[in-house]
């Protein structure tokens, strides 16, 4: 494919934070924002801002003069933008900026030779990703009343996506009605993902999603601590009291216990590697996952592989910016054994590659929400490449 035009624009997520729409030959992509990112994250834009980002992109199209046909052609682009930018890493045009170019030219590519946007970055892709869908929200994605925990996820155990699908769902509608009946303060409020706002406690939360377990049976539960976000000075703040270090991962693992919990994002801060380890340790039959810990930055999943920290990863791709890079962490981690969890971001836009990208790098769930448009375009699309299987 030979690079024709290349347009940019800036429009607004799901959550109103600006980001970039890029159209290469006229075909579109865009990427997300973040709301609770951590601070090692890629810059989302340029450090001039995001107009600026959107005229380096521009500027690109006079540059790439040369024939793209295959996903590690990406390599010959980010060459390019180093070069004519004097950048030392091709990131620094913008993580959004990057991914949502990326991604576009991607297409274009399975465009002009009849494929699927997954099979030009990996055509032996055959595993369908288990669903991990947020049901109640709290944290900084809900209000200062409600639960401290970011997500209480729902994974259910089915042989289909389009089941996984529906029983989420099912498991939602639950939960509505259960807090209709436990939560005097809830008035059907939906979170930055559309999960349910509440005005209880984490272990309450926890009780209302072990109750809907039981009555739907093959669904697992799951939580995004979100610790970074409550963190005051050295201590986990709490409205009913702060925690210490050892004393939140007695909480933790105690709340694992309890409930079951098969996954935990996040459980501690985000520079914390070795209470990583020791909470996975004890947690020996649950995720415990990074996110803000690894922010899809090879170097930092490396460190905390090295750790022993997580057996699990989350990996969100304008956290990193390249597509190439995001391609090089998935296998690293699978290689060592931990499970893949390719998520949204609580800022969504309408596009769907999120799917392609969690099938063709093999993840083993999707994080992408339960309902809501912007969340739903994700998991339908999943859908289509399962059923053209």
């Amino acid at each position: 494919m030979l690079v024709k035009k290349i347009e940019a624009r800036k429009i607004l997520c799901s959550n109103k934070k600006e980001t970039i729409e890029v159209k290469v030959n006229g075909i579109r992509a865009s990427c997300p924002a973040g709301t609770s990112t951590g601070r090692n994250e890629t810059p989302s834009f340029h450090k001039l801002g995001i107009e600026y980002s959107i005229k380096l992109v521009e500027v690109l199209a006079k540059e790439l003069k040369f024939s793209i046909n295959c996903f590690e052609d990406l390599e010959k682009v980010e060459s390019t933008i180093r070069e004519i930018f004097k950048f030392k890493d091709a990131r620094e045009i913008g993580a959004n900026a990057l991914v949502a170019l990326e991604i576009a030219i991607l297409r274009g590519i399975a465009k002009e030779q009849g494929k699927e946007l997954w099979q030009v970055i990996n055509p032996e892709a055959r595993m369908i990703p288990r669903i991990l869908g947020n049901c109640i929200g709290g944290g900084v994605h809900a209000n200062k009343n409600s639960p401290e925990f970011q997500e209480f996820l729902f994974s259910p155990k089915t042989s289909s996506f389009r089941e996984a699908k529906e029983m989420n769902l099912k498991a939602y509608k639950l939960a509505e009605e259960i807090l209709k009946e436990k939560d005097k303060g809830f008035r059907k409020e939906k979170d930055m993902e559309n999960a349910w706002i509440c005005y209880l406690s984490n272990e309450q939360v926890l009780e209302i999603m072990k109750e809907i377990r039981e009555k739907l049976v093959d669904i697992e539960i799951g939580l995004d601590v979100a610790s970074s976000s409550f963190l005051k000075g050295q201590l986990y703040s709490y409205k009913s009291g702060s925690k210490k270090n050892d004393e939140q991962i007695k909480y933790l693992s105690d709340l694992i216990q309890k409930f079951g919990l098969f996954y935990v994002e996040d459980g501690l801060h985000e520079e914390d590697f070795n209470n990583f380890t020791i909470l996975r340790k004890i947690a020996r039959n649950c995720l415990i996952c990074g996110d803000d810990l690894t922010c899809t930055n090879l170097s930092r999943v490396k460190k905390a592989i090295e750790k022993g920290s997580i057996n699990s990863l989350i990996v969100k791709a304008n956290q990193n910016g390249s597509i190439l890079e995001l391609k090089k962490t998935c296998d690293m981690a699978r290689s060592r054994g931990l499970k893949i969890i390719v998520s949204h971001r609580s800022g969504e836009t309408n596009d769907n590659w999120l799917a392609d990208l969690a099938f063709a790098f093999e993840a083993d769930f999707m994080k992408a929400g339960i309902i809501g448009r912007e969340r739903e375009v994700k998991l339908n699309r999943m859908i289509e490449i399962e059923d053209r299987l």
